[in-house]
């Protein structure tokens, strides 16, 4: 224990300088070495370098998303919404996200529920193949832009391979789903886009013939005399159907199909509203500049209605034409073209501009369109690309082929040169160890990994909601989320509503907007997903929640907070928890515990001295698959800051958004009321997420008799819960009473890596192995404060 001799700072310093200029000079000679060698290798294999292969084991299964804006065709869109699980070859991997503007006052159905009408609430299927539905007035739309970006929403790159947009009128081709994968994965182009305007359905041949010509988009003009001018798009062309897909420098906003990836890297800008013609020249040009590539399919995988159909400048055009200005300005100055003013909406330029892969002026070349061009009368054929194209190579490939060296001297030169590097690495590892020794943090300090400093002043919170029969209550719970909040404007809410439609039973949103007023509830800016299915069809809460993360945007949402359906927020709740996750100093912090009563609930302004505690837990069952139990919360002097908790409360949650989407709700576990909550404190445990209760009441609960999915059928829902149970132990390492359980995705849903069960059990006084004591509720006790359990990143 005696205190080792103290060096002279002076002579490590100096040594330790010395060590770093060696190893900078060594590593710019390794540098001009790889250099070298990789422009050789790049000079041999140019011709094919746009040849990017794609995973030459691609999943089995890849799953397609379809994103269909429909306006006012709701008999067409349903129509092609039968086409698309119909004509599939997998409709079990085939979703769609759907946006629906409507004038609901008139009665005008959403297109899913026409489909669900047209095939039966059970064909249709609507919690596995609906993935998001948004619906908003049609007076409030604002063209198609705004509808396809709305749709885009529904992507979740954890489950989606591809993202597939169509028009709301469009007939499928049998099998169209194994097709154009088939076509896709020809072009050996991760980046390749397929589109193109699709041909007419008078034209579609019988089932399992197809044409010999293929359409083909390759002539444009000015569409006007005016300043502030856009590329207008001409008619597509027919040519003989090529063998492989054919490179195209036009995109068609009705048919297009690539990776989920690229429908989310470059999206559609809804900050152009009722532009009607520019945004597929403006896309075209921000996916090309991306490194994307467009492509005509090989044979037609579906046709398009040409046939009238309502359309928004049949309303208020003379005011609507002038906004449409600023957005055509918007456009030109994404593209960096003039403009005729400075007037146009700047919103979030950076997210919808153009890519750094290619040039603007190597688009306008690749596409023979020049967007200066003078108007010519409105000549549909001013620019003709319509000769085969060659590939554009994209910036990171060097063009010039440098000067051949001997390869044995430059490898010989890189051994020694790597040789020496890593004997300097030695030593440099050697200094930093020795200097740090004396100045290492204290272990104790370890969980406190601060959030980032730079964090956003405008952070915005999802609220996961999953409503079992109860949207009254749900519609409530809605109204106090956005009356009660400060910035309501930075919250949205994602909802599951299991609800018996059959018998009238209304979905929460829609209550809601009932309740405040259509304009008012802001639908289109507050609901960011909507499963709805029938009631009978539920399988208990751990399927609900899951559903709701569904609506996560990690490109919008900073926090994810559920709660259940009947919930009352204090006022100014929205900053106070996100001020009290600050305080905690741990980004992976969950603020959670079952709330207080409603009837408990102080004036506004008004704080109780106590707040709620879960620290007493139970062997619920005495067989072999028993759960765990928590049991009923206790009050505690309300901590300064939030307190360390080794319990976790579905019904009221709050972390970050990447949070939730790590440790998901276990949907595998249908009719599993007890034991899911404890499962997911130990999943959270072991991926290093720590639990404290807040130093104030931030929701309170409304504590009532309610609709529950025991009341029928429970015997052969007892059996399917038994499976459950068992999947649930196997999670955790526990022994079961056989193998039968739910296997899928287990992976998906299984403990982390940070700490280990064992940890878990110790950490929360509960012994998930104990002999059932007879409903002993206070059977573990883990009230007193708790130390916070380290571990290594």
């Amino acid at each position: 224990m005696t205190s080792p001799r103290r060096r002279s700072g002076w002579t490590p310093n100096l040594k330790f300088v010395i060590v770093c200029g060696l190893a900078m000079v060594l590593c710019v000679m390794v540098w001009f070495n790889l250099a070298f060698v990789g422009s050789s290798a790049r000079s041999m294999s140019l011709d094919a370098s746009h040849l990017r292969h794609a995973d030459p084991t691609p999943p089995p299964h890849r799953r397609i998303i379809v994103l269909i804006a429909n306006y006012r065709d709701t008999l067409r869109c349903s129509e092609t919404l039968d086409s698309i699980f119909k004509q599939a070859e997998h409709p079990e991997r085939v979703a769609v996200s759907l946006y629906d503007q409507l004038y609901l006052h008139e009665g005008e159905q959403r297109c899913f529920d026409a489909y669900c009408a047209k095939v039966g609430e059970t064909n249709c299927r609507r919690s596995e193949r609906l993935r998001r539905n948004d619906t908003i007035d049609a007076d409030n739309a604002t063209g198609p832009t705004k509808g396809r970006y709305e749709t885009e929403k529904g992507i979740d790159l954890s489950i989606d391979t591809f993202a597939l947009a169509v028009d709301s009128h469009t007939v499928f081709i049998k099998h169209w789903d194994k097709e154009i994968i088939s076509q896709w994965d020809s072009i050996e182009n991760p980046k390749a886009i397929i589109t193109v305007y699709p041909d007419t359905a008078a034209n579609m041949p019988p089932e399992g013939v197809f044409h010999t010509d293929m359409t083909l988009m390759c002539h444009a003009k000015i569409q006007t005399a005016d300043k502030d001018t856009m590329i207008q798009y001409s008619a597509a062309i027919k040519i003989p159907a090529p063998t492989k897909p054919r490179l195209m420098s036009q995109f068609a906003g009705g048919f297009n199909f690539g990776t989920a990836t690229s429908a989310l890297e470059v999206r559609n800008d809804p900050f152009t509203p009722y532009l009607f013609h520019g945004e597929e020249y403006s896309k075209a040009a921000r996916l090309f500049t991306h490194g994307y590539d467009m492509y005509i399919p090989t044979k037609d995988i579906c046709f398009h209605w040409y046939e009238p159909r309502k359309v928004m400048w049949e309303k208020d055009w003379g005011a609507r034409w002038v906004i449409q200005q600023d957005s055509r300005r918007r456009i030109r100055h994404v593209l960096g073209l003039p403009t005729s003013t400075n007037e146009f909406m700047k919103d979030e330029l950076d997210k919808f501009g153009l890519g750094t892969k290619r040039t603007m002026a190597q688009f306008i070349e690749f596409s023979s369109i020049n967007p200066l061009a003078p108007y010519d009368n409105a000549d549909d054929y001013q620019f003709d690309n319509c000769h085969e194209l060659q590939y554009i190579f994209c910036r990171r490939v060097a063009m010039s082929p440098p000067r051949r060296r001997s390869g044995w001297t430059l490898n010989l030169k890189f051994v020694i040169v790597l040789g020496l590097s890593m004997v300097v690495g030695v030593m440099l590892f050697l200094n930093l160890s020795f200097v740090g020794m004396d100045t290492r943090a204290p272990v104790a300090k370890a969980h406190l990994r601060n959030a980032d400093p730079t964090q956003s002043p405008h952070r915005r919170i999802i609220v996961l909601i999953a409503n079992y029969r109860d949207t009254l209550r749900c519609s409530e719970t809605l109204d106090s989320i956005f009356t009660q909040a400060e910035h309501p404007e930075r919250v949205a809410v994602s909802l599951f509503d299991q609800l018996y439609l059959h018998e009238g039973e209304e979905r929460c949103f829609d209550v809601y907007c009932a309740k405040v007023g259509e304009a008012n509830c802001r639908r289109s800016e507050r609901l960011r997903r909507n499963g709805t299915i029938d009631a009978d069809q539920a399988t208990g809460p751990t399927m609900g929640r899951y559903e709701t993360e569904k609506g996560i945007d990690l490109s919008i949402d900073t926090f994810a907070l559920a709660v259940d359906s009947h919930t009352l927020f204090i006022k100014h709740w929205d900053t106070e928890v996100i001020s009290q996750w600050d305080s905690i100093g741990n980004s992976k912090a969950i603020i959670t515990v079952y709330p207080d009563a409603t009837t408990n609930m102080p004036p506004e302004g008004q704080f109780r001295q106590r707040v709620t505690l879960m620290c007493h837990a139970k062997i619920e069952t005495e067989d072999k698959d028993s759960m765990i139990q928590y049991s009923a919360s206790i009050t505690v002097p309300a901590p300064t800051k939030p307190r360390l908790m080794s319990q976790f409360a579905g019904g009221f949650n709050f972390g970050t958004a990447t949070s939730a989407l790590e440790v998901r709700n276990d949907p595998h576990t249908p009719y599993l009321f007890h034991g899911e909550e404890y499962s997911k404190a130990a999943r959270l445990f072991t991926h290093g997420y720590d639990m404290y209760i807040p130093t104030k009441d931030i929701v309170f609960h409304w504590y009532e008799p309610r609709k529950v999915m025991w009341e029928k059928d429970w015997g052969a829902r007892w059996v399917i819960q038994q499976n459950s149970k068992r999947r649930i132990r196997k999670v955790l390492g526990l022994p079961t009473s056989s193998e039968e359980h739910f296997s899928e995705d287990i992976e998906k849903f299984s403990l982390g890596t940070k700490r280990t069960m064992a940890q878990f059990i110790e950490f929360s006084s509960i012994n998930p192995a104990a002999p059932y004591d007879n409903a002993n509720d206070y059977q573990f006790d883990n009230c007193h404060e708790l130390q916070y359990v380290p571990y290594i990143e």
